[in-house]
């Protein structure tokens, strides 16, 4: 038995006992989606922070910041801007709408079920995508830290299902906040004991990459617009106790991931002044491996572990929340037969990990798709509210030119201008939907 994992475990097996805990709380849907909208903002501040502080975060960044340097430092700012601006309004205009879900807002504001539908599908597809992302890092990360026998990643994989599974979101909220605390002293730990003893960073890698490179503008720009429409976030608005809670949450998370945002950032570029390999393993470990005490590392470990772990929990009941609300008339769907949907989702998304590898680009990718297609007429409606009822054609069209957008630039790459293409298309396809429907308006006017 590896002794060095018993951390890990630990808050893993605490994390089981919180969602055995609150199985007997989670009585309908509205408490096993939505905790019966009672979270506060501390709650609400550590399961947001929780929830983006995952593979891609720690161990996406860090690889990528072994590639390109300090430029690597767009994509955790991505998520920082998109919490400042939860925090700044939009979140307590999302928890005033009291939905149940992001795809809610499409019927209730265009009056259309199919659109419903198809916003939620595109959702499930964007989560399913970044869930299985964060299984393929949790299984990088056990190889990498020499944890690599399987059962390790399908014991940690089958925990999470089932804790999750049973309490519901109340317990991911809460693993969410036993996780962070745990994960961020971890991590600042690790991190100080290696500012102090390890040489100083190369920045020659930076000079390989301007500015205005497609995939930095990509990992600056995905993060931050998909954060107004993920349906993890937006499930957290609406669970909120008041708006004042998200507004409060929304600025102290984007304030959390700021301050962490760097360390996986040094911790890249200082993988590459220190000559680490190229490979498949992780740069972060790597550099803990070589400058810390084995102690050390294990605590490193597990907090990566947690970080995951977390993010995984999170996407898993967004994607049944999505899935068990959004494609009923009633909204009905038993809570037995719903726990059974978040254990086949967490089931896939294991079964998904095994043919993906890189975990970054996975998850842009799924970024990518929901915000081409659906933030436009979604921001619209949050915003104009009722006065949507008379554009559907806008929305339709609107969705219908991301996608063709989105398809477009993975046949034809465009070079800087890729990663907004679908985004103005989008926009242009709801800007002339607006204007259809408003010369329609007035030709019944003069009839």
């Amino acid at each position: 038995m590896d002794y060095s994992l018993l951390p890990f475990f630990f808050v893993l097996a605490l994390s089981f006992a919180i969602g055995v805990f609150f199985s007997k709380r989670a009585k309908k849907q509205s408490d096993y989606f939505l905790a019966g909208r009672t979270l506060s903002w501390p709650l609400l501040t550590m399961t947001f922070a929780a929830t983006q502080i995952g593979g891609g975060f720690i161990l996406g960044t860090a690889d990528a910041a072994f590639q390109i340097g300090p430029y690597a430092f767009f994509f955790p700012l991505g998520y920082c801007l998109g919490f400042l601006g939860l925090g700044a309004g939009f979140g307590a205009k999302l928890r005033s709408l009291e939905l149940n879900t992001t795809a809610d807002l499409f019927e209730r504001y265009y009056g259309s079920h199919l659109l419903k539908k198809g916003a939620a599908l595109l959702s499930v597809i964007s989560l399913t995508g970044i869930l299985i992302a964060q299984a393929v890092a949790l299984r990088a990360f056990l190889f990498s830290a020499g944890w690599g026998e399987e059962w390790i990643f399908l014991l940690a994989w089958m925990v999470v299902i089932l804790y999750t599974t049973q309490g519901g979101f109340l317990a991911v909220v809460w693993t969410d906040t036993v996780q962070a605390v745990v994960m961020i002293g971890m991590l600042i730990t690790a991190f100080c004991f290696i500012l102090t003893t390890a040489p100083s960073v190369s920045f020659e890698v930076a000079t390989k990459w301007p500015v205005a490179e497609p995939k930095i503008l990509g990992y600056l720009l995905m993060p931050f617009l998909f954060t107004f429409i993920e349906q993890d976030m937006t499930q957290r608005c609406f669970a909120a106790k008041s708006s004042s809670d998200v507004s409060r949450a929304g600025l102290l998370s984007a304030l959390i991931l700021l301050l962490l945002a760097a360390i996986p950032v040094y911790f890249g570029m200082l993988a590459e002044t220190l000559h680490v390999e190229q490979g498949p393993t992780s740069k972060f470990m790597e550099v803990v491996k070589l400058l810390t005490s084995p102690k050390l590392v294990s605590c490193a470990a597990s907090a990566v572990l947690l970080a995951i772990i977390s993010t995984a929990s999170s996407l898993l009941s967004a994607v049944s929340s999505n899935i068990s609300q959004d494609f009923t008339s009633t909204n009905a769907v038993p809570l037995n037969r719903t726990k059974w949907i978040t254990f086949g989702i967490g089931i896939f998304a294991l079964i998904g990990s095994y043919t993906a590898t890189n975990i970054l680009s996975c998850m842009v990718a799924s970024y990518e798709l929901s915000v081409a297609c659906l933030f436009v007429p979604f921001i619209a409606a949050v915003f104009m509210k009722d006065r949507c009822l008379t554009l559907l054609p806008a929305a339709v069209a609107s969705v219908a030119a991301g996608a063709i957008g989105f398809i477009g630039v993975k046949l034809f790459p465009l070079g800087v201008y890729g990663e907004l293409f679908p985004l103005a298309l989008s926009g242009l396809g709801y800007l002339g939907g607006m204007i259809a429907a408003k010369r329609k308006k007035q030709e019944m006017i003069t009839i």
